[in-house]
């Protein structure tokens, strides 16, 4: 045990923790080095640890100690270290940072194709209130900034959206071009994620009433508290729906708040024959669901119902992971058998809206599948709903055992496939935004956006893997 001690102490001294890699002590110095240069004014007193000053000073060396104290703390100290500037490039944030026009609707026309654009993540965006998707969060964390490439792709669902928004859905029959349940499809890492954020983006602020779910997968992963409700025979995410509630109006508040109860209602949670009358906000009756968590199940039901009767605002409702709602969730019933996510009150409400079972005048549900996770995968009925190939090429056994139950959910969806490559412009331009930001060791040119793009076949997830963040892993 001794000879162990006497291994150890010396990692311990040095700050590093066993195990720990040296290049994350190096990082420890580098950081404590850049705050020496800066001219901290506490010197070099350890953190945690104050100084000695006053009495303690002079019990401790008299006199002379406390001389010593006061001449490193006086003026002329503080002014030596006032004048230490680090002007060396090294320790500059977001240097050569490139500033991006913003992402706005009169900005999408056919000559922004190819080009790069910033979102908005002010404290009302859709970014700031919804979250991201966490490979994005890590692309943004990296890059510096929120932004994307304006593709064909993106113009051509912006302008399936405008025409949805305009032609109001009737019984069977949603809109004059079909369905208005839209899921984005293509092979991994070729954008839908990032096109389904642009869609959301764009109908925020095209005066749409937006809800976003960038992470499908946490409403089947027992991630949140669920209890059983036996009016409705569901299992109820109080949490989740009372987050849902309070993420829309912070988003569309203005809207919510123009928008008035079609008839007269119970009131969530009220006595018996208490009712809210027509005319009412619908910004009241969502907040009895954010301020009390086990009314928000039900209140979130009735917004939505009053979301799809009204026709002053289209609707989005915009899931990512969508395939994750047609799987068994990690949840567990009474006896302890997984709970089919149907039977969850957040996916079902989806779910209803996917099948058409439930219907939005103007608006449209879009989903967009992943194949990160997989735990989740495209189930047989949701795949033949879509008319995806099969997966792996192998035909489909007819002995094989068929999800049925979820083959009601997936009627009338309709698939658009997002292409697998970048344009040479817009990898270019997803580049040339890196670039600036001094994420390559040489200046972009023609010979590098080449072999680059000829190494990942202009995969867009690819792109970024190998042609940015493996360049990154050499510094």
């Amino acid at each position: 045990m001794s000879a162990l001690l006497r291994l150890r102490t010396p990692l311990l001294a040095l700050g590093q923790t066993p195990g720990a890699s040296t290049s994350s002590s190096v990082l420890r110095g580098f950081h404590a080095s850049t705050a020496l240069l800066a001219g901290g004014k506490k010197g070099t007193t350890k953190p945690g640890k104050k100084p000695t000053t006053g009495k303690k000073a002079q019990k401790i060396g008299g006199k002379n100690n406390k001389r010593q104290v006061k001449e490193s703390t006086g003026p002329k100290r503080a002014e030596a270290h006032s004048v230490i500037k680090v002007e060396h490039p090294l320790f500059q944030s977001n240097v050569g940072e490139r500033k991006l026009p913003a992402y706005t609707p009169a900005d999408l026309t056919g000559d922004a194709v190819g080009k790069a654009l910033a979102f908005s993540t002010v404290a009302n965006s859709p970014i700031h209130a919804f979250g991201l998707p966490k490979t994005m969060k890590k692309e943004f964390l990296h890059s510096g900034q929120a932004f994307s490439i304006v593709r064909s792709s993106t113009l051509n669902l912006l302008d399936e959206l405008d025409q949805l928004a305009g032609s109001p859905a009737v019984e069977g029959k949603p809109s004059q071009e079909g369905t208005n349940r839209l899921v984005l499809t293509g092979p991994s890492g070729c954008g839908k994620s990032m096109l389904l954020l642009q869609a959301v983006n764009y109908c925020a602020q095209n005066d749409w009433i937006v809800y976003y779910v960038p992470h499908g997968i946490d409403w089947v992963n027992a991630t949140s508290p669920y209890g059983f409700d036996y009016r409705s025979q569901l299992f109820h995410q109080h949490a989740l729906a009372s987050d849902a509630l309070a993420k829309m109006l912070r988003v569309n508040g203005t809207k919510i708040a123009k928008l008035q109860l079609s008839e007269d209602i119970p009131v969530p949670g009220g006595k018996p024959g208490t009712v809210l009358t027509a005319g009412t906000s619908l910004e009241t009756l969502a907040q009895y669901g954010v301020k009390d968590p086990l009314l928000a199940p039900q209140t979130l039901v009735l917004l939505m119902e009053e979301f799809g009767k009204q026709t002053r605002y289209p609707v989005l409702l915009a899931v990512d992971d969508f395939q994750a709602l047609y799987n068994k969730s990690v949840y567990r019933d009474p006896q302890f058998k997984p709970v089919s996510s149907y039977h969850l009150s957040m996916p079902r409400l989806i779910l209803e809206y996917a099948s058409g079972k439930r219907q939005l005048a103007r608006g449209a549900l879009l989903g967009a599948l992943s194949s990160t996770n997989t735990t989740y995968p495209v189930i047989e009925p949701l795949r033949e709903a879509l008319g995806l190939p099969v997966e792996g090429g192998v035909p489909v056994s007819p002995y094989g055992k068929q999800q049925n139950s979820y083959k009601e959910f997936t009627t009338g969806l309709r698939s658009i496939t997002v292409p697998q490559q970048f344009s040479m412009a817009e990898a270019a331009a997803f580049l040339e935004v890196w670039s600036a930001n001094g994420a390559f060791h040489s200046a972009l040119n023609d010979t590098f956006l080449l072999s680059k793009y000829t190494e990942t076949s202009g995969n867009p997830r690819e792109l970024l893997k190998k042609g940015i963040l493996s360049t990154l892993q050499t510094f």
